[in-house]
């Protein structure tokens, strides 16, 4: 299992979905062995930031950082 440590350079937020697509997230998250919806949710939204800087050109402006090397993990 691995947890995310808090640490200043992360953000708690709030976020609400449908009732629906929350039980398609827990069985996701159980399918695929996550082992939290925000777990999944981090991994998505990075992934999701990665994908539309690739669809843009080096002259626009966004600069996406290797989310991977700026988590602190724990393995455990």
């Amino acid at each position: 299992m691995v947890n995310y440590v808090r640490d200043k350079y992360s953000k708690i937020i709030t976020l609400r979905i449908p009732k629906d697509l929350d039980d398609v997230l827990t069985e996701i998250c159980r399918e695929f062995g996550y082992s939290s919806k925000s777990e999944f949710v981090r991994e998505a939204v990075e992934d999701y930031i990665k994908y539309l800087s690739s669809l843009m050109s080096d002259d626009e402006g966004l600069e996406v950082i290797d989310f991977v090397q700026t988590h602190k993990v724990i393995m455990i």
